[in-house]
């Protein structure tokens, strides 16, 4: 339940924890994460959702990218608190036509880095907010590192399947980026092209 102190501005996104929410109080901008509990039939939690994320949260500050801050937390509502980062997301960006190479190159050192430390982040589009200079990391969400959930052997299949997300957005249908039934991203021979010249331009 959203405490009644938080005016609901618009909805921001629904991910596999919860809906997050632009919300005002006290003339400040917030994004408000209200859990719920629908199941993902391809991803298991290990605990409540909401202390997964808190969990996660304090592992994700020691890293090398950008997160927002977290400004409190309520288990018994279900809900985390966070930083507004004002931008927009990489989904809009691949749905505009908007998304620079130089992103996606920037994504395969944050993957370089995470790899370092074990880890794979959630790389969805809807997970990260360009604000013109710096990328963020909009989720609290990590998991062990393994090569099939990495940037450049899963997530980059999403950032480069433009024509999908357009599809998406306008239907709410799963198929145009996922194969059916799935969590694993379409792989047409167009994305698969532009994924080899970007890995080939990262080195």
């Amino acid at each position: 339940m959203i405490p009644a102190r938080f005016e609901i501005i618009r909805l921001l996104g629904k991910g596999k924890s919860g809906r997050s929410y632009l919300v005002k109080c006290r003339h400040n901008e917030y994004v408000l994460k209200e859990m719920h509990n629908e199941q993902v039939p391809y991803y298991q939690f290990t605990k409540p959702k909401i202390e997964l994320e808190i969990d996660a949260h304090a592992v994700l500050v020691k890293q090398k990218i950008k997160i927002p801050k977290m400004i409190e937390y309520d288990l018994e509502n279900s809900y985390i608190l966070k930083e507004y980062v004002k931008g927009q997301t990489i989904t809009e960006l691949i749905r505009n036509d908007g998304l620079d190479d130089s992103l996606i190159l920037e994504m395969l050192k944050w993957e370089r880095d995470l790899k370092n430390s074990k880890m794979n982040i959630d790389y969805f589009p809807s997970n990260f907010v360009y604000n013109g200079m710096d990328i963020y990391y909009v989720d609290y969400e990590y998991n062990t590192y393994s090569e099939e959930w990495n940037f450049s052997n899963w997530g980059i299949y999403y950032w480069l399947n433009a024509d999908g997300f357009r599809l998406f957005i306008e239907t709410d249908d799963p198929r145009y980026i996922n194969e059916e039934g799935t969590g694993i991203p379409v792989k047409n021979e167009r994305i698969i092209k532009e994924r080899e010249r970007i890995l080939k331009c990262f080195g």
